[in-house]
């Protein structure tokens, strides 16, 4: 399985091939050993390379996204920004199934559940889902809910 046409993984992915394309460039790049981000000049990286891979220009949800699948921020200061990921690193595309998208803070939805037709777009259970999710809850077997020790 090709990890680049898994739309599953479209923002690492995205991130990649960017990353493949761009770095180095006068506004993002790699460190040494490929293993950190670096975005040197943030406003010429909205303006000229983040739009060729995403729908926005905008860095918050450039770093929304980072943070939603498990980079870590690393420095913020004079020589830009920087973002690492265990499973993000130059020319290894094979690692990137790897990187998942982390649950969605305080909705106890499960992100594997959150695109499917079960949650509609007010964060809340589908009437017809929402009686077996509460059912499996209660019995502890609800992935939003660990069962405590007897």
């Amino acid at each position: 399985e090709d990890p680049l046409n898994d739309a599953r993984m479209n923002f690492p992915v995205r991130l990649f091939e960017l990353m493949e394309n761009e770095a180095p460039c006068e506004s993002v790049g790699w460190d040494e050993p490929g293993e950190v981000i670096l975005v040197h000049k943030p406003s010429a990286f909205l303006e000229s390379v983040l739009p060729k891979y995403f729908n926005h220009s905008k860095f918050s949800s450039f770093q929304r996204q980072l943070n939603l699948y498990g980079f870590s921020m690393l420095t913020s200061g004079i020589n830009g920004k920087s973002w690492k990921h265990p499973s993000f690193r130059r020319g290894q595309a094979d690692l990137l199934p790897n990187i998942k998208r982390v649950a969605i803070k305080g909705t106890g939805v499960p992100t594997h559940l959150w695109n499917t037709t079960r949650y509609d777009k007010t964060n809340k259970a589908k009437p017809a889902c929402k009686k077996r999710l509460l059912a499996s809850r209660a019995a502890g077997t609800g992935t939003s809910r660990k069962k405590s020790a007897a």
